[in-house]
């Protein structure tokens, strides 16, 4: 009888076990790899008008020492049957740190006509960090944001997000969201409404040629 009773516990476990795995899988997990060393020192100038002016840009090994914490080596979208109503998404970088300026860690992809995004700004060295998501207006002078949960991990020189769809187009099962691509910045002003911006660094990760990153939505 005991040997009955332990296995049956045994079972039980292993039943539990499954079922805790299952309920935290992902689905249709998307993720791009992008080149190491290529960020890019990228001086720019930008106007209240939100015309960008270029000044001086170059890559190597220095520019890829200096601003390695912006460097993007891969990022993803996905979504865990346990939480159908986010998106998740990531980027890891080379070796991530807090800067004194504005570092800016952003995904931004296309859904029925809009262009949307998550965005993770951090400057103070770590003293400020606000993650949100949002979307643009048609002529990008403006846009629309939300702050959600986010995450830093230092140790594994990532950015997360848990995106809740319905600020993102509320895409339904089956929706896809295209030209998905994720871009880094390192910006001298702290603020973010200032009407001229001076960017030092960026990296980006996008579609190259005829090739589309794009994702549909399983839950």
């Amino acid at each position: 009888m005991k040997k009955i009773t332990a296995l049956s516990i045994c079972i039980m476990l292993v039943i539990t076990s499954i079922s805790f795995i299952a309920s935290a899988e992902t689905k249709n997990a998307f993720e791009k790899k992008d080149f190491p060393f290529d960020v890019r020192l990228d001086i720019r100038l930008k106007t209240k008008n939100n015309l960008t002016i270029p000044i001086h840009s170059h890559g190597g090994v220095l520019p890829s020492l200096l601003f390695n914490f912006i460097d993007i080596r891969s990022f993803s979208l996905y979504e865990l049957t346990e939480n159908p109503e986010y998106l998740y998404a990531s980027i890891e970088v080379g070796n991530f740190h807090y800067s004194e300026y504005r570092s800016v860690y952003m995904i931004s992809w296309c859904y029925n006509g809009i262009e949307y995004y998550t965005c993770t700004y951090t400057h103070s060295e770590g003293e400020y960090v606000c993650p949100f998501c949002g979307y643009w207006g048609e002529d990008y002078t403006e846009y629309h944001h939300t702050i959600i949960e986010g995450n830093i991990l230092e140790e594994d020189n990532k950015i997360t997000w848990e995106i809740p769809k319905n600020l993102i187009g509320d895409p339904n099962t089956g929706a896809v969201l295209q030209d998905i691509q994720s871009s880094t910045y390192l910006i001298y002003q702290k603020d973010c409404g200032a009407p001229r911006q001076l960017r030092l660094a960026s990296d980006h990760c996008e579609p190259l040629f005829v090739d589309d990153y794009s994702y549909t939505i399983q839950l």
